[in-house]
């Protein structure tokens, strides 16, 4: 049974560790990137709040940088329009077997059918303006009658992370509000405590917000053997935060972690995350900064302070575009003027301006991710991808490859328990019995980090060829069928296309035996004129045919 006391202190702990090592950085990218994201204690104390957020920007070049780099990942990613991963096996001669390989299609199929239906792509897109902002992002994934899974996209501030000896996300404490009578719907009336009880009871006090705490984390007390809820690998506990010490509102299990935490890039042994937020933040403040003077120096060159008589005081004046001011002007004095004039540069303004929003788009890979969000009407391939954009591709090749371990293989995996737990898989062919399902991505940016591996295999291809031209012995070095299967593999090409060894085999048998086939009409009517020929030769004279049967002691 889990320890409630142990739980709320861990909490106390993480959430110190948070607002004193983490909140200022965290909060000063929501304030100057993205104000829509990231709620924290003290700041954000009303629920379902909508006012106005932009309090820190003058210019929004930042933030519209980060739409671009959520679509573009997600179009690079996690694309609704195109194949992203596929299953497959360690054994690849397995793998090419038929009967396996529907049933990876199939399964991949389904699977891909779930995340259409459900809102997966929508939360995805969400953790990704998470990511490139804060570094750090959340979804829960839990089970749902009407579409199999159904996900919970989570904001900075509000959850507490900590990492297992591995340095992955193995522990989540989320702070949350929910309304009296939510939490009776949800809990039951006897789990609540007398305040929720009483405000859910009475009328026009329903919907008062009340705190709660969710942990998510590892479940060290259970009872291995067990079949109950409670003694799963991973414990789910809700509890009151200012509710009684001692009791939860709720306390179940699961299989395997529901909650993925991606982070964008870590330090050492950082629990959160590091991002180009973080990155662009300067350059972001100095933006800011600059558009304000420069508005200033407009409007100080537009709307000038104005020098006017004493004897102006109260009879007051007016600077409207074609207003007049009758001045009664003594010798020696001036009228009503500027106090001041300035002729600002503005051209150097806009330049110093323009590099700056220039370096902020370049922060958020804005060239690549606009190309991939806005290229899938051209259906531009990994290849031109990888030849126009190589060198960022090398930067964002790390976040890639960490994305898949921490936020898409834990999507597939757990689409694919919950899938298994209600059914919803095709039946296995024998032979994958005790063998392990990978999982290789194939989306746009996947298959553009492993251009490299095709561009080499096809250097290969055309060394080997041109060898053979040459030396024909060269052509015993070269699998050309083995090639096909490499080259479609890193290609992302469908499975379907590329035929298994055993029926490319058979195939090539076919094809020789037609050929046989249509040969064999020729050889025997050749062998016919062959035969005739000799029955009507004179072998009585000397030629070589009588010299050969005479040495053969043939009949005459």
């Amino acid at each position: 049974m889990a320890d409630i006391k142990k739980i709320r202190k861990r909490h106390v702990q993480l959430r110190s560790e948070f607002e004193v090592n983490w909140r200022p950085h965290f909060e000063d990218l929501s304030n100057y990137l993205l104000p829509i994201k990231g709620r924290f204690s003290g700041r954000d104390t009303t629920p379902n709040d909508g006012k106005k957020r932009m309090n820190y920007i003058i210019d929004a070049t930042a933030t519209r940088a980060i739409r671009i780099l959520a679509a573009g990942m997600q179009s690079g990613l996690t694309s609704p329009a195109r194949q992203w991963f596929r299953l497959g096996l360690a054994d690849k001669d397995l793998e090419e077997f038929a009967p396996v390989r529907t049933y990876l299609d199939e399964v991949q199929k389904r699977m891909l059918a779930i995340f259409e239906r459900s809102n997966f792509y929508n939360s995805v897109h969400s953790l990704y303006s998470e990511l490139g902002t804060f570094g750090t992002a959340a979804m829960l994934m839990e089970e749902d009658y009407k579409s199999v899974i159904r996900c919970y996209p989570f904001t900075i501030g509000e959850y507490y992370i900590a990492t297992a000896p591995d340095l992955r996300v193995d522990s989540f404490y989320r702070e949350f509000k929910m309304t009296a009578r939510n939490m009776v719907d949800k809990f039951g009336r006897d789990n609540v405590s007398p305040q929720v009880r009483n405000a859910a009871e009475t009328a026009g006090t329903e919907m008062k917000w009340f705190d709660v705490l969710h942990v998510l984390e590892p479940n060290h007390d259970r009872k291995v053997g067990r079949q109950d809820n409670q003694n799963m690998p991973f414990i789910s506990a809700y509890m009151e935060l200012k509710g009684e010490e001692d009791k939860f509102l709720r306390v179940s299990g699961y299989e395997d972690l529901p909650v993925m935490v991606p982070r964008w890039d870590t330090t050492g042994s950082e629990v959160y995350g590091r991002s180009p937020g973080m990155d662009a933040l300067p350059d972001v403040k100095m933006l800011q900064k600059m558009q304000e003077k420069a508005l200033v120096a407009l409007d100080k060159m537009v709307d000038p302070p104005m020098n006017a008589p004493a004897a102006m005081k109260n009879r007051g004046g007016t600077i409207l575009s074609g207003g007049v001011n009758y001045i009664d002007v003594q010798q020696g004095q001036q009228g009503f003027t500027p106090a001041y004039q300035i002729e600002p540069d503005f051209q150097k303004m806009e330049y110093k301006i323009e590099r700056i929003q220039t370096a902020i788009k370049e922060a958020f890979y804005n060239d690549l991710f606009l190309m991939l969000a806005l290229g899938g009407d051209k259906q531009m391939t990994a290849r031109e991808v990888s030849e126009r954009h190589e060198e960022k591709l090398l930067a964002v090749g790390p976040v890639v490859e960490r994305l898949q371990p921490e936020l898409l293989d834990v999507a597939i995996d757990r689409t694919y328990n919950i899938m298994d737990r209600h059914g919803l898989l095709p039946k296995p062919p024998r032979e994958l019995e005790g063998a392990d399902i990978e999982i290789e991505y194939i989306s746009l940016l996947a298959q553009a980090q492993r251009m490299v591996g095709i561009s080499s295999l096809e250097q290969t291809a055309n060394f080997a060829a041109g060898l053979a031209g040459v030396w024909p012995e060269a052509r015993a070095k070269f699998d050309a069928q083995q090639a096909v299967d490499e080259f479609a593999r890193m290609a992302g090409a469908p499975s379907k296309v590329v035929l298994s060894d055993e029926d490319a085999a058979a195939r090539l048998q076919a094809e020789a035996d037609q050929i046989q086939a249509q040969q064999q009409p020729a050889v025997m009517e050749q062998n016919a004129k062959t035969v005739k020929a000799l029955s009507e030769a004179d072998t009585t004279k000397q030629s070589a045919l009588k010299s050969l049967t005479d040495t053969l002691g043939l009949p005459v």
